[in-house]
């Protein structure tokens, strides 16, 4: 059961981008999308509520995954050895079979503003979930809050880098990488260079 309810999401993701490359995402209708996945109208609406969800299919799951990263990291941990935790965790999501759905799926998003926004507000959702992992490990409210979204930035980095076609490094790689340079930069806001 649940390997046809992946096929059936890869061929909604799929079909959506074809349809959206093609006529472009405003042009383009949810039964569209459905009719050439080959699924039904209401399968789709079971996968995602509107068309702009369709691209982000893997949402929940995303949230489940940097919840248990970060769950998994040993007691006393700092808060960025947590997010950089959580961060491996979510990386599951994006093996290199993917990374060409990535690229064309940043395209889209970014010829359309209302996709930017539901994007943005993805990861405002991520930093909260985040926040919540970290305050539930016992770290403070406000530096829980700043670990959260340094933990999106090097996110968004990271992501962004590893659609690039040219880019050799893994999703994992990226992460850890972006988290580094953004602790780095934060540690000079307070002891600045000489």
């Amino acid at each position: 059961m649940a390997g046809s309810a992946t096929a059936a999401r890869d061929r909604l993701m799929s079909a959506a981008l074809d349809l959206f490359e093609e006529h472009g995402y405003a042009s383009t209708t949810a039964a569209q999308i459905a009719d050439r996945a080959g699924v039904s109208r209401a399968t789709l609406f079971r996968s995602a509520p509107d068309k702009r969800e369709i691209l982000l299919l893997d949402q929940q799951r995303l949230h489940e995954l940097l919840r248990e990263g970060a769950a998994s990291v040993g007691d006393g941990a700092t808060p960025w050895t947590v997010v950089d935790g959580a961060l491996a965790r979510a990386a599951e999501l994006f093996p290199e079979s993917s990374r060409e759905v990535a690229r064309r799926r940043r395209a889209v998003v970014a010829s359309s503003v209302e996709l930017q926004e539901r994007t943005q507000a993805k990861y405002s959702g991520l930093a909260m979930t985040l926040l919540d992992a970290l305050v539930a490990r016992g770290v403070s409210a406000a530096v829980a809050e700043q670990a959260a979204e340094a933990g999106v930035q090097a996110f968004r980095r990271a992501h962004a880098r590893w659609a690039e076609v040219a880019e050799p490094s893994t999703f994992p790689e990226l992460a850890s990488d972006s988290l580094a340079t953004i602790r780095r930069a934060m540690a000079e806001l307070v002891t600045p260079s000489r």
